[in-house]
């Protein structure tokens, strides 16, 4: 089996075996092709001259406790199903991690099928979700009176849409680095899979936006912001609204969001916890430095497990005083050993309360972390 990077003569067979593993639309799956996947950032497994499983790296940039660092998403990993079976997503994974350290990008994530299925490959999970599902009683006494919900391709807002962003991302880490441009690809993908980009105005003023989509009389939200809670009511009042007032409302929230304060009558709620996002940490260095406190100790010697990436594992002295992560070759006893998935899940503060009775004091406590901000990725960026 030949592993090597697409090129565009290859595009045709790439898109035949997405239609043949995710179903989507013809629409949304040449707008994708066209604008998310770039040449050069897409690898393919062949027999002779047929693709029998592929993966995309979409590069962009997130903030990483108050710094921009270079990131990928890996998208549409495929194989088709006569091809299963042998290994070879995990060595598209192997050669996609070669290629994006190769071009200084440290860090990868994806938005997985199943999660089991890429832990051995060296993703942990960062963060969960809330899926929360109203009914039309639950948001019936809400006053949404001098809100409107407006469509931006019909009355573009770009410019608020980014500020109540920049706003709803202000207590997080992680979160994608989106310029308009960024913001009007978001809008077109959302567009081209038959939905609207929606925001919220009261007062002449952008208070919140949604990515919506209609399903019969579920009203779907994949990304949402408002500015506090009384925006956030109202947000979901008018969405409801758009359903006919009598269905439903399903959408996707950061947990902790204080849905039930906003709810007059805490009835016909649903809330499912989910695990979501998984990352995968390629440059050790380039991503544990952004993230130290250097003013509080002087440094720290970590052992850490990876299998894959020889680079990333053995001993390291994580010096906070001089910023600088290296590798070390003493006999000194390391004061903390773990996985590169959990190290991850340590940067990211993901799973506190298990790590705690695991480890008798959390990893992140001992590498003194610069900010305790959990993480926030939405579905697409």
């Amino acid at each position: 089996m030949d592993i090597r990077t697409l090129t565009m003569e290859d595009m045709g067979q790439a898109k035949a075996l997405w239609d043949a593993a995710f179903g989507d639309s013809p629409a949304y799956r040449d707008w994708y092709f066209a604008n998310r996947i770039q040449e050069g950032y897409s690898l393919g497994a062949f027999e002779g001259e047929q693709m029998a499983s592929m993966l995309h790296m979409l590069p962009f940039e997130l903030d990483w406790y108050g710094r921009p660092l270079a990131a990928a998403c890996i998208a549409g990993v495929a194989t088709w199903p006569c091809q299963r079976k042998k290994g070879l997503a995990n060595a598209l994974l192997k050669a996609c991690f070669e290629q994006l350290k190769a071009r200084g990008i440290p860090l990868a994530f994806l938005y997985p099928f199943r999660q089991s299925f890429y832990r051995p490959s060296g993703f942990a999970t960062v963060s969960d979700m809330d899926k929360i599902t109203f009914s039309a009683g639950s948001l019936s006494a809400i006053d949404a009176q001098g809100y409107k919900l407006l469509e931006h391709a019909q009355t573009p807002n770009l410019s608020g849409i980014r500020e109540v962003y920049h706003e709803m991302t202000a207590n997080y880490t992680g979160y994608a680095l989106r310029d308009e441009r960024a913001w009007r690809l978001r809008a077109q993908e959302w567009a081209a899979d038959g939905g609207s980009l929606l925001w919220l105005e009261k007062n002449g003023a952008c208070r919140g936006y949604a990515l919506w989509a209609r399903d019969g009389e579920k009203g779907v939200v994949e990304e949402w912001g408002a500015r506090d809670l009384a925006d956030f009511a109202a947000l979901c009042r008018l969405l409801l609204e758009r359903c006919g007032g009598t269905g439903s409302l399903e959408m996707l929230a950061p947990p902790e969001t204080p849905v039930f304060e906003c709810l007059p009558e805490r009835k016909d709620v649903r809330v499912e916890r989910i695990p979501y996002a998984m990352m995968r940490i390629l440059d050790v260095p380039k991503v544990v430095m952004p993230a130290i406190a250097k003013e509080t100790q002087d440094e720290v010697l970590l052992e850490l497990d990876d299998g894959i990436i020889a680079e990333n594992a053995g001993k390291w002295i994580i010096s906070c005083k001089v910023s600088v992560a290296q590798r070390q070759y003493d006999a000194r006893n390391c004061a903390l050993k773990m996985t590169v998935g959990q190290l991850i899940q340590a940067l990211t503060h993901y799973g506190r309360a298990a790590e705690q009775a695991r480890w008798g004091v959390f990893p992140g406590e001992k590498l003194n972390f610069s900010a305790d901000k959990p993480i926030l990725l939405w579905d697409k960026y």
